[in-house]
């Protein structure tokens, strides 16, 4: 996925990428029926998903009682080197 480039927001009709992300994205964050599921990930043991944290998503209900048969979710940032 490529950044948009400064000269590309402006051409979009906004000031810089946080008013863009606000009235794009943000303006639905809380409305489920302006989005369509593309894909649902199976919980299985030991699975790990890498995904850009661009990409909307959210998580199923909850399953286990303790640590033991829970969801762990480790959340990780990379930098391009």
């Amino acid at each position: 996925m490529a950044w948009p480039t400064r000269e590309g927001i402006v051409a979009a009709g906004y000031n810089d990428i946080n008013q863009l992300v606000e009235a794009v994205v943000n303006r639905d964050t809380a409305t489920p029926a302006r989005w369509e599921k593309s894909f649902t990930a199976p919980m299985r043991c030991n699975r790990l998903i890498l995904f850009s944290p661009w990409m909307f998503h959210n998580s199923a209900a909850g399953f286990g009682t303790t640590p033991a048969d829970g969801r762990l979710v480790y959340l990780m940032f990379f930098a391009a080197a």
